[in-house]
């Protein structure tokens, strides 16, 4: 195929023309639909043509201030049109065919549903348009359809005339009164099952609350709705920020390539982020339900009220929402827990996609399909930055920044500067060195030196870039601590040169040096460094502490943070330097640690059972030169049967206590219990000990909750015994009518380190529950597959490689964008040893050969192949 063209943010020129209004009629029917948009355009400057932007469309009628008109040319990516005059009103008549749409792009039909998903460049397939984020304008839509079939018919805004026509139809027009590009233009036809409610705002609104749902699935939204009602809250009382329409209407459809769209006033949402309730989902998946739901809505005013420019931005709105989401669910729930998600988050996947072929600024420069770039990158690392100035300037000044944002750019489409720029007005503080994450690819690694001698303790620091030729020097907000053995906290006074600088008390150090020594003294005993507390920079860390200084950290800091992440450190140094050991020999220190953390009282459950989780494996193979997913794996296993063993006794009474305290509701307490439960019942089953085979048995027979079952069926299939197949086959024949929970069966399956887990794959693919034009199907199935069963995945003989790149090129065929998610997969070919690294680029050449590529799948492809 013909290389596809590279867009640059250096060639951003300003639209020519202002569209002034937009009048759309959607005429809906089941073989197809048409489409009339009306808009009104004013030349302003530069070229004089008008470039709209059209995909897979069919032109009915093209005419200028009522005209027909015909001195239009089509072109490969839309159509142009040079105007007689400067102000004119262009009325385009399309025909689609939302039917057949399986990109699920633009306008098409999930299930029964006709929905829209447009962002980035969705809305080129509804009409020929100005189809640019930086194109905003009032629109107004009328939809028509089939009343039996289609009775609601929703649409941004407000709903402002209704009423029946001719031979069964019925239309419904709708009214924003707020300016927004196309990609946050929606609509939804269909037949549902509705929850209403209402939420009074601070200066005394009712804004009604409508959640549209598949008929019989109306017992799932309650939380859905309570969690809207929170975000709705707290949106109010830490940012000052109100809705701003009279309703306010989510939809669930079944078929969604992303999590949800935060459409002004429609959000259309993948349904595994709204329906559930403790029968059907887990609390994981109640927790992402609570974050997504806050996360659209927040989206309100970061990202509809102001928007991107252009979307190299795509960070400004992402970024600094995923923050705003985390301090959501952190306020909610625990904080300590929810850091230590966000981080596992990044080192398992963000900073391996930093250090790999997919790595990028969180504005990138350049793009050869947007769908590339909804990236971890530019949504996590992105709101890490955004935390980053939150630590330097102060939660009030950052509170402070936010309201001037919104003074400075309500109603407009901006750039990244211009968020820093109004945190620097509001705090008074120059960002100007700050300003480089914005630009800069990779993951910065701090080495730490530490010494203590003469009642001084001396602290070294150098940063760099481990993974790319790079010299920049970033600004490094660490928060940090001096504690002496006897748990006192010394006040930090040392004297900085360069240009790195104390904020806050001398509570953060804002490191902006590449080297910086400095020396604390007055210190009269033995010191230890907290340092990065709260995981304040996303960078990695090298320090020449010994392993007596960790164990004295992991009693002494008060940061719970840091005292999860020593441990981290404990089990993968102990996994790590087993690699080559044929029977692995591990500390016995760590059982001790374990067993004081499971009496401390003072801990919460949930903390103790993420510091029970081993690292990850794809983290603890990054962390090496080169990929040994099969050494790290064994090795991970054989730590985990050590602790069991060790704390065999301990586990049993703990498992009990806490057995006898859960209960089938949803809060922060009781799912820190079944956490912990739940991840001591995975120990004891790992040994396949009498007691966890008894206990798994009981749970997941008498248990009301899906946590608890999901939990046995993941166990049974993760250390395979003669429960396994009955569990499995009990599950799928209790829930096969029930498609989300349907899904967490495919994930259970393919993420089995056994060696048959590729052929059970291929039996759940042919089987009655798989539909491959399911995004989340895919998802469970072959991406859970991809992403966390790397010894079978990565298996020595290709034959994973060989299956994944044939979903890929047949899912490539009819969504390209799921297609290129797939491939992210594939790794860093770099760090596979050399066998798999052929067997893996040949897999990858053979998607390039196909004689149909998708632009999404081509971009992702070849930069798989050019770090090879």
């Amino acid at each position: 195929m013909a290389q596809p063209k590279t867009i640059h943010l250096k060639d951003y020129t300003k639209p020519s023309y202002a569209l002034h209004s937009a009048d759309l009629i959607f005429d809906l029917f089941e073989e197809k639909t048409l489409v009339t948009s009306t808009c009104e355009y004013e030349y302003s400057s530069g070229e004089e043509v008008l470039k709209l932007f059209g995909e897979e469309l069919k032109l009915v009628s093209f005419k200028v201030n009522g005209e027909d008109v015909s001195d239009y040319q089509l072109t490969e990516g839309g159509l142009e049109y040079k105007p007689s005059e400067k102000k004119f009103t262009l009325e385009i008549v399309t025909e689609i065919y939302p039917q057949k749409n399986l990109a699920l792009m633009g306008l098409y039909k999930s299930g029964n549903i006709f929905c829209t998903q447009n962002e980035a460049e969705g809305f080129r397939r509804i009409t020929y348009f100005y189809d640019r984020p930086d194109v905003l304008t009032k629109y107004k839509t009328k939809i028509i359809g089939d009343k039996e079939k289609y009775p609601f018919l929703l649409c941004n805004g407000n709903k402002v005339d209704s009423g029946d026509l001719s031979e069964g139809r019925h239309f419904c027009t709708w009214e924003d009164p707020h300016p927004k590009p196309c990609y946050l233009f929606a609509l939804v036809a269909g037949d549902f099952d509705v929850a209403h409610d209402s939420y009074k705002t601070t200066t005394g609104r009712n804004v009604a609350l409508e959640i549209y749902v598949d008929k019989g699935n109306l017992g799932q939204t309650d939380h859905a709705m309570l969690s809207l009602k929170q975000s709705m809250k707290w949106d109010e009382d830490r940012f000052g920020l109100e809705y701003d329409l009279d309703i306010y209407m989510i939809v669930a459809v079944g078929s969604f390539n992303m999590g949800a769209m935060e459409n002004k006033g429609l959000n259309i949402f993948n349904s595994a982020y709204v329906l559930g309730n403790m029968k059907t989902a887990t609390d994981q998946n109640l927790y992402d339900i609570q974050a997504v739901i806050g996360h659209e809505y927040f989206h309100n005013w970061t990202g509809n009220r102001v928007t991107c420019r252009d979307w190299f931005q795509l960070t400004l709105k992402e970024g600094l929402t995923v923050f705003r989401d985390q301090e959501f669910s952190s306020d909610l729930n625990s904080r300590a827990v929810k850091r230590i998600d966000d981080v596992r988050n990044l080192r398992t996947r963000q900073f391996e996609e930093d250090a790999g072929p997919f790595a990028h600024p969180i504005k990138p420069k350049q793009y050869i399909e947007i769908n590339n770039f909804y990236t971890l990158t530019v949504y996590e690392k992105g709101a890490e930055v955004i935390r980053m100035i939150q630590t330097i300037i102060g939660k009030e000044n950052f509170e402070k920044g936010i309201t001037k944002y919104f003074e400075l750019f309500d109603g407009q489409a901006v750039r990244t500067e211009d968020f820093v720029h109004a945190m620097e007005v509001a705090s008074g503080y120059d960002l100007s060195k700050f300003k480089k994450w914005y630009d800069v690819k990779g993951t910065p690694h701090l080495d730490i030196k530490t010494s203590y001698s003469d009642n001084t303790f001396i602290l070294e620091l150098e940063q760099s870039f481990q993974n790319f030729n790079q010299d920049d020097v970033m600004s490094l907000p660490l928060n940090i601590k001096l504690i002496g053995e006897s748990g006192k906290s010394y006040p930090l006074k040392a004297t900085l040169s360069g240009e790195s600088e104390w904020l806050h008390g001398n509570t953060c150090l804002l490191f902006q040096d590449k080297k910086l020594k400095l020396e604390f003294s007055d210190i009269p005993e033995k010191a230890y460094l907290s340092l990065n507390r709260e995981f304040s920079a996303p960078i990695t860390v090298s320090r020449n502490w010994d392993i007596d200084e960790i164990y004295q950290l992991m009693l002494l800091d008060d940061d719970l943070f840091n005292k999860w992440d020593y441990g981290q450190t404990l089990f993968k140094k102990n996994i790590i330097d087993n690699l080559d050991q044929a029977n692995p020999q591990f500390d016995g220190r760590l059982i001790e640690s374990v067993q004081e953390l499971l009496k401390d009282s003072m801990v919460d459950n949930h903390f103790k059972a993420y510091f029970l989780t081993l690292p990850a494996e794809m983290e603890l193979n990054e962390s090496l030169s080169q990929y040994r997913f099969d050494d790290v794996h064994r090795v991970h296993d054989a730590l985990l049967a050590f602790l069991a063993e060790g704390l065999k006794d301990q586990l049993v009474r703990k498992y009990e206590e806490l057995a006898r305290e859960t209960s089938s509701q949803w809060n922060a307490e009781l799912m820190g219990i079944r956490a912990l439960k739940n991840q001591i019942l995975s120990y004891l089953y790992h040994i396949n000990s009498t007691e966890g085979v008894e206990f798994l048995k009981t749970q997941y027979h008498e248990s009301e909750t899906m946590t608890d079952k999901l939990a046995c069926l993941m166990a049974a299939n993760q250390t395979k015994t003669e429960l396994t197949s009955k569990i499995n086959e009990h599950f799928i024949n209790d829930w096969k009518d029930q498609d989300l929970v349907v899904q967490k069966w495919f994930m259970a399956q393919a993420v089995c380190s056994d060696s048959d887990t590729l052929e059970t794959i291929k039996k759940i693919e042919a089987s009655e529950y798989f539909n491959k034009k399911v995004p989340n199907h895919i998802y469970r199935l072959f991406g859970a597959f991809i992403g966390a069963n790397l010894i079978n995945f990565h298996r020595a003989d290709g034959e994973g490689y060989k299956y994944v790149v044939d979903k890929i090129i047949d899912i490539d065929s009819y969504n390209p964008q799921v297609a290129s998610r797939m491939v992210r997969g594939l790794k860093n070919l770099k760090k596979l040893d050399p066998a798999r690294r052929e067997k893996c680029a040949t897999e990858l050449k053979r998607i390039i050969a196909q004689p149909k590529i998708s632009k999404d799948t081509y971009e992702v492809v070849n930069k798989v192949l050019e770090m090879q």
